[in-house]
């Protein structure tokens, strides 16, 4: 029988990069990942693409995931910690704001989900002044 497919890139890192906190160049890569899907999520709202805030919204959320599996829960402060959670739960915040589709002011709705986007964005930004922080001292 053939060998066993590699675990993807992404497990093999993360798993690699869990052993010891991240570098700032790997938080500013995932944040940077993080701000293109944000603006993918950013420019289907000025298209009027509502059928796309959904899709958008995973990628963020995954992104984000992928983002705190490299930050090793023991050798992580308190305040990176906060930080991370924050982005997470602003993630979680747009994705259910992409996902409901009861609202029927669409105008209100989109507006919503960009101050949700720019939460997501403000708070990654956070993570990343917090990481800059901790390594510089």
């Amino acid at each position: 029988p053939p060998p066993p497919p590699p675990p993807p890139a992404e497990a093999t890192s993360a798993a690699a990069c869990a052993v010891s906190p991240p570098t700032l160049e790997e938080v500013h890569g995932h944040v940077k990942g993080i701000s293109q899907c944000i603006q993918e999520l950013l420019q289907a709202a000025q298209s009027h693409r509502q059928n796309s805030f959904g899709p958008c919204s995973k990628k963020i959320a995954l992104a984000v995931e992928t983002m705190a599996k490299v930050f090793p829960p023991k050798q992580t402060s308190q305040e990176v910690q906060v930080s991370l959670r924050e982005v997470a739960l602003a993630a979680k915040r747009l994705q259910g704001e992409c996902l409901d589709t009861t609202q029927s002011d669409l105008a209100y709705h989109t507006r919503h989900i960009i101050n949700s986007a720019y939460d997501v964005a403000k708070a990654s930004r956070h993570l990343v002044l917090c990481v800059e922080q901790e390594q510089s001292s």
